[in-house]
């Protein structure tokens, strides 16, 4: 069984983030919060928690990751200048071919491996009942079906950075925008497209160093 993959990135730094086995995301925290350094940590959607000294903190962002699984992203902040770290553990390839998830969702998953090659992309989670962060509404993430939960997926590269996530991204509109796939919307960087015409118009929301994507149909869950 490989090691778990973690991806790492600061705000408002705007960089590429690291994607790093769970020794070093977590020697990246020790980093990020030295010692005499207060800070808090929420989940994407959710709200801050309390402040609490270098050591506290990092114990409890440890013992976070070790059990939040594949979906939540962790967001850590500082108080000395308010930057923050984002972390998300990544998917290890399902070998089955049921994800449970909205079947135009899991038609996108399989397509992108097919045409990308399996182990080219590594996935940061479908289904995950929670808000846009910043919003009061429900994330695509969190819809439901009759016998399916989540309508989106974030995707990550395993290799060739930017540019490489960008030309999945590319492939991956055109080919919603031919008819060959059932996409509403697809999220990169700081662009946003979305169905039918796929033209892109700024995305106001944090950059998404990972792509986006989600498909119609389903109800939000409850919150």
């Amino acid at each position: 069984m490989p090691d778990t993959l973690f991806v790492t990135a600061r705000f408002p730094e705007g960089i590429v983030p690291r994607t790093s086995n769970r020794a070093t995301m977590r020697r990246r925290v020790h980093r990020f919060i030295p010692p005499g350094v207060l800070a808090r940590m929420r989940e994407a959607g959710g709200s801050w928690g309390t402040w609490r000294r270098e050591r506290e903190a990092v114990e409890r962002i440890l013992e976070r990751t070790d059990r939040v699984g594949v979906g939540p992203k962790l967001i850590v902040q500082r108080r000395s200048d308010m930057e923050q770290l984002s972390i998300r553990e990544l998917e290890i390839e399902p070998d089955y071919p049921d994800l449970g998830c909205n079947p135009y969702t899991e038609e996108v998953h399989y397509a992108l491996r097919e045409e990308f090659g399996k182990g080219a992309l590594r996935s940061g989670g479908r289904y995950l009942c929670r808000f846009v962060d910043g919003t009061r509404s429900v994330s695509r993430h969190g819809y439901i079906g009759p016998t399916w939960q989540g309508s989106a997926e974030d995707e990550f590269v395993t290799s060739g950075g930017m540019p490489m996530l960008l030309g999945v991204a590319d492939w991956l509109w055109r080919t919603a925008k031919a008819g060959r796939l059932n996409v509403a919307t697809v999220i990169v960087q700081t662009t946003i497209r979305t169905a039918p015409d796929f033209a892109p118009r700024p995305y106001g929301g944090a950059p998404h160093f990972h792509l986006h994507h989600d498909e119609p149909g389903g109800r939000p869950c409850s919150l």
